[in-house]
């Protein structure tokens, strides 16, 4: 792999206007939460994208 990068927080982070490179997500504690329009998307230890 041609490059590796990791991120990690340790606190909430509002919500904010991202966009991501395609990538793997590995979620080690608590959750992730994104949204696209009015859509929600959780992702924690019980749920993965659909």
């Amino acid at each position: 792999m041609p490059e590796i990068n990791f991120i990690r927080s340790s606190k909430h982070i509002p919500r904010s206007a991202v966009m991501y490179e395609p990538s793997i997500v590995i979620i080690l504690q608590g959750k992730k939460i994104g949204t696209m329009g009015e859509r929600l998307f959780i992702y924690d230890k019980m749920n993965i994208l659909p």
